[in-house]
């Protein structure tokens, strides 16, 4: 926990731990194409990055790269 100030906010920011997951699967039809999850905060630990800021949770992303 440390104090912070963020603007007209000021305040205490707990610690907190995250763990970010992502994935990708090789597209067989497409070579340069590949289909990707990511995962941010996959234990879903609620916590605030700034002061004043709403809680964050999990963020899931889903995406096709393909590379030229």
């Amino acid at each position: 926990m440390g104090h912070c100030r963020s603007g007209v906010f000021a305040g205490t920011v707990d610690a907190y731990h995250v763990l970010d997951v992502t994935t990708g699967y090789q597209l067989p039809f497409q070579p340069n194409a590949r289909l990707e999850l990511t995962v941010y905060n996959a234990l879903n630990n609620r916590h605030r990055e700034f002061v004043g800021a709403p809680e964050l949770g999990r963020l899931a992303l889903v995406r096709v790269r393909y590379d030229f």
